[in-house]
């Protein structure tokens, strides 16, 4: 890993955490970042290109909800087949080849956890979804990481164009176009 990065990147979250300080005490900037972090605050465009919290609402569309969610359920809960279609293939697929390569195969336990249905305070249809969640989102997580696993086995090599979001090996791979570091990676053995 390209030591003059790591550098830029621990600077930057020191900084990140020197100027948060300042911030301290703050109950509105705290509650907006929790919200940030836990998924809880989100925004929209209203006219004029500005960013609104999405709480501010009318009226007509906290009427429509109840609707708005029977609408969707069908769709949502289709999804469980694909999903499940999924599981059981990704699951075949790193059973047989992780063992062919001799790559340590990826535990299904660490990215399916279906936990929250057990909280007191939910009502049984948000266990329910919160069950579904937690399988599904799991089942999409672990399938990323034997994408992930595979593509550092056979590809290790970053692309031209920059991705949205990559996955956590990404960052070891070698840089397009650079040949040596291709070689130096591929012969590197995955642990």
């Amino acid at each position: 890993m390209n030591k003059a990065f790591l550098s830029d990147v621990t600077a930057f979250v020191d900084r990140l955490k020197t100027e948060s300080k300042k911030f301290a005490g703050d109950s509105s900037f705290e509650r907006f970042m929790k919200g940030l972090s836990d998924g809880s605050v989100s925004f929209r465009w209203r006219l004029g290109g500005r960013i609104v919290p999405a709480d501010i609402e009318s009226a007509e569309d906290k009427d429509n909800m109840p609707l708005r969610y029977a609408m969707s359920a069908p769709i949502i809960y289709a999804m469980i087949i694909p999903i499940l279609i999924l599981d059981v293939t990704v699951s075949l697929y790193q059973a047989i080849c992780f063992r062919l390569w001799n790559v340590p195969q990826v535990q299904r336990s660490k990215f399916i956890v279906v936990d929250r249905q057990y909280l007191s305070y939910l009502k049984p249809h948000q266990k329910f979804n919160c069950a579904y969640c937690g399988y599904a989102i799991g089942v999409l997580n672990y399938a990323r990481r034997i994408g992930a696993v595979t593509e550092r086995y056979w590809c290790p090599l970053k692309h031209k164009s920059e991705l949205e979001t990559a996955h956590d090996y990404y960052i070891e791979f070698a840089e397009y176009g650079d040949e040596a570091d291709w070689h130096a990676r591929r012969a590197e053995p995955i642990d």
